[in-house]
């Protein structure tokens, strides 16, 4: 009797063995479902435009040591900064907000345009020029892509 129970369930139709909720009542649906899916799944995730992590990078360094270079004077919440001070507050503030960005745009949209506690847009003089900060490191990155290319 002992034998007969152990053969018991290799005889037994496959209808009793899985639960009537498991059962595939469209199989064919199921395979063509899964195989578009993992298709479109694939596409998306070939011609997703992940940015270019080492290339923002060194973007992002060459404006910071553009900053930190200019010899400019940064206006800050009301306050002037020579460039080395505001080179290291930009980099502080890139640190915090670092999760965010995605881009050298979005480095200079949240980092580099104004302050996040007044709102304030920071500006730089330059050669007695006074300009928006955003501005002037938005025509650094643009003068800096056109050299690489």
């Amino acid at each position: 009797m002992l034998r007969y129970a152990l053969f018991l369930p290799a005889i037994t139709p496959r209808s009793q063995l899985i639960p009537s909720w498991h059962i595939n009542w469209f199989p064919k649906f199921n395979s063509i479902f899964s195989t578009s899916f993992g298709v479109i799944l694939s596409l998306c995730i070939a011609f997703h435009p992940f940015p270019c992590h080492a290339d923002m990078d060194t973007e992002i360094n060459h404006l910071l040591k553009y900053i930190e270079d200019s010899g400019c004077t940064f206006n800050r919440n009301g306050t002037n900064h020579d460039s080395r001070d505001a080179s290291e507050h930009i980099r502080k503030k890139y640190a915090h907000v670092k999760r965010r960005v995605g881009s050298t745009e979005d480095f200079i949209r949240y980092a580099a345009t104004e302050s996040s506690m007044s709102g304030q847009p920071y500006t730089v003089i330059c050669e007695g020029v006074e300009k928006k900060t955003a501005e002037w490191l938005a025509d650094e990155l643009s003068r800096s892509r056109d050299n690489i290319q």
